[in-house]
């Protein structure tokens, strides 16, 4: 069965708060299998004999909304999208301080091609690479703002369709779905 990695966007922040255990309850009840869930920000990993990831995706939107009352968008990728990320090693040349933070913002629909200015980015970051499901930005927080520059610029070209993670979460979807 294809196993998936489910990016929710805008949980845990405010009144939109999702339990993990709950969330693995609801998921399972309705039928996905091997449900997993890594970190609390969103990050769930199931099975599902689904392969139309789109298809997949709305299903898991229903079910969260009628279980939560909210609406959860939901950035699907199968666990090949993902090896096929982590294999293009998008950040090998970023020089990684204390200070440094990578992140990849999935996207549901492919990026236009983004301002001049956003793809320059600014003091506090900068965009590695913008692919049709995604694109690889590093952060410096060190920076005003760095993180919360980032999120608006992007928030505000790609509206939000797109939800971000650091770097390390991926690699940590990556390991959890090759069973390492």
């Amino acid at each position: 069965m294809p196993e998936y990695a489910a990016f929710l966007r805008g949980i845990n922040l405010g009144k939109r708060s999702i339990k993990m255990a709950d969330l693995r309850q609801v998921l399972t009840a309705a039928g996905y299998a091997d449900v997993r869930t890594l970190l609390a920000s969103g990050n769930v990993l199931l099975a599902s004999p689904q392969a139309a990831a789109a298809v997949l995706g709305a299903e898991l939107e229903a079910v969260m909304r009628a279980a939560f009352g909210f609406d959860v968008p939901v950035l699907l990728r199968s666990a090949a999208e993902i090896a096929a990320l982590v294999e293009s090693a998008p950040f090998e040349n970023v020089a990684v301080d204390k200070d440094t933070r990578r992140y990849i913002s999935f996207l549901a629909q492919p990026a236009q091609e983004l301002p001049q200015a956003l793809q320059e980015g600014d003091e506090s970051f900068r965009i590695l690479q913008v692919q049709p499901g995604h694109i690889a930005c590093v952060v410096q927080v060190n920076a005003s703002r760095g993180t919360l520059n980032l999120m608006d610029a992007l928030d505000k070209h790609l509206g939000t369709g797109i939800t971000t993670r650091n770097w390390n979460t991926v690699l940590k979807v990556h390991a959890a779905l090759q069973g390492t």
